[in-house]
């Protein structure tokens, strides 16, 4: 009780002071994961990479795995620049995406196929 009467003293203030306090609106980043030929790709690892990370701040870092559909979302993360990347056994892909703080992105990571190089002897 004594800590939430003095989180409201607290923002009293600030917006007494005139300052703003507008809570913080978290990103979207989703979308699926597809092979060459367009099926769905499931428990494909995704993880997403912050990479535009203030100086003394801890880059945003997640690892999520596809799920039915192919589909992953991140829910939750600070706006700003991202790597993602998508990886099977067989095959990865990478991305990047610019999301807003209060916006989201789909992004659709499509996995190369697989190119058999050699010959075939009977």
């Amino acid at each position: 009780m004594k800590s939430k009467i003095t989180i409201a003293f607290i923002l009293i203030t600030l917006v007494l002071m005139g300052m703003s306090v507008d809570p913080v609106q978290a990103a979207i980043v989703g979308g699926s994961v597809i092979d060459a030929r367009g099926n769905p790709v499931i428990g494909a690892v995704v993880t997403i990479q912050q990479i535009d990370v203030p100086r003394g701040q801890r880059p945003y870092a997640a690892r999520i795995e596809s799920g039915r559909g192919g589909r992953y979302v991140f829910d939750g993360i600070p706006g700003g620049h991202y790597i993602l990347r998508a990886q099977t056994r067989v095959a990865s892909v990478r991305a990047e995406a610019a999301v807003r703080q209060d916006g989201a992105a789909r992004i659709q990571l499509v996995l190369p196929g697989r190119r058999i190089i050699g010959a075939a002897r009977d």
